[in-house]
């Protein structure tokens, strides 16, 4: 029986020099394949032949989305181990048809995967599993996002964390939340968050960064208690400008003025 893997990397030879193939033969040949002729082909077009990777992709993602499930599950782990074992092109190209697999595998699986990914040196990779998680989040994934955030300071993995944890485990995380995530917008948006079922802790704002503090209690509708003094508040801001800017959205002209005077 003819190779059909074979036919159709040397589809090329069969013409004149200067003729190309008909791309829509690639993709009708190509949608004949069994899962095995696929799996073969697409391993060696990952490196080789990025045209017939996508054509493959293709192909794969339509036998996915037409209910092939878990047909592919031994060619995303032999992926997998291309992509950890290569150099970055080749790695790249192996991270690209991970992604038109990763929704359609197990469970299992998709956490092989998104362990490698998420704490890749490759920002790149990172952001491949941010994206998948975001679109697809479990509850499942909370221990990747917060071994990546343990280990690299992405915006979007605060984001995703914030966004889809439960304000109960929120809290549970907050201090290392704010110790690990650099970027400050995101701790008012943590406190407010959880805001409804533990508003004493918003206190613990006031100590961190009085900017971080007043600007949860603008987006919150709160009002600045009277009995924190004005220098508690200059005292431990890292902005004086958005200090006073947060002040102006919280109503309070006296302290601003105090402020004024006081520089």
């Amino acid at each position: 029986m003819i190779d059909r893997v074979d036919y159709i990397l040397r589809l090329e030879e069969q013409v004149e020099d200067g003729d190309r193939i008909n791309p829509a033969i690639y993709r009708a040949l190509i949608g004949c394949l069994d899962i095995k002729e696929t799996s073969e082909l697409l391993v060696y077009s990952i490196e080789h032949d990025l045209v017939i990777r996508d054509l493959v992709n293709r192909k794969i993602h339509f036998d996915l989305s037409g209910g092939k499930k878990y047909c592919y599950e031994e060619l995303a782990s032999k992926i997998l181990d291309i992509a950890k074992n290569v150099r970055y092109q080749v790695a790249l190209s192996s991270v690209m048809t991970l992604s038109v697999i990763l929704p359609y595998l197990k469970l299992e699986t998709q956490l092989e995967i998104l362990v490698v990914l998420a704490l890749s040196e490759w920002k790149l990779f990172r952001k491949r599993a941010y994206k998948f998680i975001k679109e697809h989040y479990r509850q499942d994934y909370q221990g990747i996002l917060i071994a990546a955030c343990n280990e690299f300071e992405d915006r979007e993995v605060c984001d995703i964390i914030i966004e889809n944890f439960e304000s109960e485990r929120l809290i549970e995380v907050r201090h290392f939340l704010v110790e690990s995530c650099s970027h400050d917008s995101y701790i008012p948006k943590l406190y407010a968050k959880f805001s409804e079922i533990a508003p004493e802790l918003i206190e613990e704002l006031l100590e961190y960064d009085s900017c971080s503090y007043c600007y949860t209690l603008y987006k919150l509708g709160w009002s600045l208690e009277s009995s924190i003094i004005t220098e508690a508040l200059t005292e431990n801001t890292r902005d004086l400008e958005f200090l006073i800017w947060c002040l102006g959205r919280l109503g309070e002209w006296d302290r601003i003025i105090e402020i004024y005077d006081l520089s």
